[in-house]
């Protein structure tokens, strides 16, 4: 079981320039901003023991695990539970072009299904792991711990390349979005 879960989202990436949903796998690497971002985490993450490092197999993600992953002297795996939630027929579009864009679309996967794979992830690694993902999917881990829905669960940010620990141990979660490893962040892993 991961006693903590280091979430982290990509990098800025060229799909989040141009506002489009994407879940495409090769398409849409990270802008050098994108870039610059992963490298900065990757820094504030060599503060803390990091047992392993798994990544969506999307581009973005992948690109962002592999700075990452670089910089603290690591291979990371890709798992397909990290990856992109299903965009179905509005993957590609801009995002102004998906009418209600909510997980309680039929087209859009539902919010239970990414709850599950996420979920699903804690129960099959160990130690203090290094997720890199998406928004929606941390998004959708966070409020399950923290007890919320999907309605309740939109004013949740989660930034490029910030990092999101959830203490798995006493299900609980300590740091949302963080562009910076807190003192509370390092606090709680070295226990």
């Amino acid at each position: 079981m991961i006693k903590y879960a280091i979430l982290v989202r990509h990098g800025e990436s060229f799909s989040n320039t141009l506002n489009i949903v994407s879940e495409d796998i090769d398409k849409y690497p990270l802008t050098e901003n994108g870039i610059k971002q992963a490298k900065f985490t990757g820094e504030q993450l060599k503060k803390i023991k990091i047992d392993s490092i798994y990544s969506s197999p999307i581009r973005r993600a992948r690109e962002t695990a592999e700075i990452i992953s670089s910089i603290l002297n690591m291979d990371f795996s890709t798992d397909i539970r990290l990856k992109e939630i299903g965009f179905g027929k509005y993957n590609g579009e801009r995002i102004e072009n998906v009418p209600d864009f909510t997980y309680e679309s039929e087209e859009i996967e539902p919010w239970d299904k990414i709850e599950k794979r996420m979920l699903s992830i804690l129960n099959d690694y160990n130690g203090t792991v290094l997720l890199v993902s998406h928004a929606f999917p941390i998004r959708v881990l966070v409020a399950h711990f923290l007890s919320l829905g999907e309605n309740e669960s939109y004013g949740i940010l989660i930034n490029y390349a910030t990092i999101t620990l959830i203490d798995n141990i006493n299900k609980n979660v300590v740091a949302i979005g963080s562009p910076v490893m807190t003192k509370r962040m390092e606090e709680t892993l070295k226990k």
